[in-house]
Protein backbone atom coordinates (compact mmCIF):
# COMPACT_ATOMS: atom_id res chain seq x y z
CA UNK A 1 0.00 0.00 0.00
CA UNK A 2 1.15 3.56 -0.68
CA UNK A 3 -0.01 6.38 1.57
CA UNK A 4 0.93 9.93 2.35
CA UNK A 5 1.42 9.04 6.02
CA UNK A 6 0.68 5.98 8.14
CA UNK A 7 -0.27 8.37 10.96
CA UNK A 8 -2.82 10.12 8.73
CA UNK A 9 -4.24 6.76 7.66
CA UNK A 10 -4.50 5.63 11.30
CA UNK A 11 -6.25 8.91 12.17
CA UNK A 12 -8.76 8.33 9.39
CA UNK A 13 -9.46 4.83 10.73
CA UNK A 14 -10.03 6.29 14.19
CA UNK A 15 -12.38 8.94 12.81
CA UNK A 16 -14.39 6.75 10.41
CA UNK A 17 -14.35 3.35 12.11
CA UNK A 18 -13.57 1.76 15.43
CA UNK A 19 -10.34 -0.16 14.82
CA UNK A 20 -9.45 -2.88 17.28
CA UNK A 21 -6.78 -2.29 19.90
CA UNK A 22 -3.36 -3.05 18.49
CA UNK A 23 -4.18 -2.30 14.85
CA UNK A 24 -0.99 -1.68 12.88
CA UNK A 25 -1.02 0.46 9.74
CA UNK A 26 1.86 -0.32 7.37
CA UNK A 27 2.89 1.08 4.01
CA UNK A 28 5.26 -0.04 1.28
CA UNK A 29 5.77 3.62 0.38
CA UNK A 30 5.08 6.78 2.36
CA UNK A 31 5.12 10.11 0.52
CA UNK A 32 4.47 12.68 3.24
CA UNK A 33 5.20 11.12 6.61
CA UNK A 34 6.19 13.16 9.62
CA UNK A 35 9.31 12.67 11.67
CA UNK A 36 10.18 14.46 14.87
CA UNK A 37 9.64 18.21 15.05
CA UNK A 38 9.41 19.56 11.47
CA UNK A 39 11.22 16.67 9.75
CA UNK A 40 9.48 14.76 6.99
CA UNK A 41 9.63 10.98 6.59
CA UNK A 42 9.52 10.00 2.92
CA UNK A 43 10.39 6.43 1.93
CA UNK A 44 11.37 4.53 -1.17
CA UNK A 45 9.07 1.65 -2.15
CA UNK A 46 9.80 -1.55 -0.19
CA UNK A 47 13.02 -0.17 1.34
CA UNK A 48 11.86 0.96 4.81
CA UNK A 49 9.68 -0.13 7.69
CA UNK A 50 6.86 2.38 8.03
CA UNK A 51 4.04 1.76 10.44
CA UNK A 52 1.74 3.33 12.99
CA UNK A 53 0.14 1.52 15.92
CA UNK A 54 -3.32 2.21 17.30
CA UNK A 55 -3.16 1.68 21.05
CA UNK A 56 -5.21 2.97 23.96
CA UNK A 57 -3.27 1.82 27.02
CA UNK A 58 -5.44 2.58 30.05
CA UNK A 59 -2.51 1.77 32.33
CA UNK A 60 -0.32 4.57 30.93
CA UNK A 61 -0.77 8.29 31.54
CA UNK A 62 -0.64 10.49 28.42
CA UNK A 63 2.46 12.22 29.79
CA UNK A 64 4.29 8.86 29.74
CA UNK A 65 3.40 7.88 26.16
CA UNK A 66 7.06 8.09 25.12
CA UNK A 67 7.75 5.01 27.27
CA UNK A 68 5.39 2.96 25.12
CA UNK A 69 6.94 4.33 21.92
CA UNK A 70 10.41 3.44 23.20
CA UNK A 71 9.32 -0.09 24.17
CA UNK A 72 7.76 -0.71 20.74
CA UNK A 73 10.86 0.66 18.98
CA UNK A 74 13.14 -1.64 20.99
CA UNK A 75 10.92 -4.65 20.29
CA UNK A 76 10.97 -3.93 16.54
CA UNK A 77 14.76 -3.50 16.68
CA UNK A 78 15.15 -6.87 18.44
CA UNK A 79 12.89 -8.61 15.91
CA UNK A 80 14.60 -7.11 12.86
CA UNK A 81 18.07 -7.78 14.31
CA UNK A 82 17.19 -11.44 14.88
CA UNK A 83 15.87 -11.78 11.32
CA UNK A 84 18.96 -10.13 9.81
CA UNK A 85 21.28 -12.51 11.69
CA UNK A 86 19.47 -15.53 10.23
Amino acid sequence: METDSTNNYARTLLRDKLPIEGTVVTADKQTNGRGQRTNSWVTEPNMNLTCSYILRPAFLAAKDQFLLSAAVALAVFDLVSAEIEE
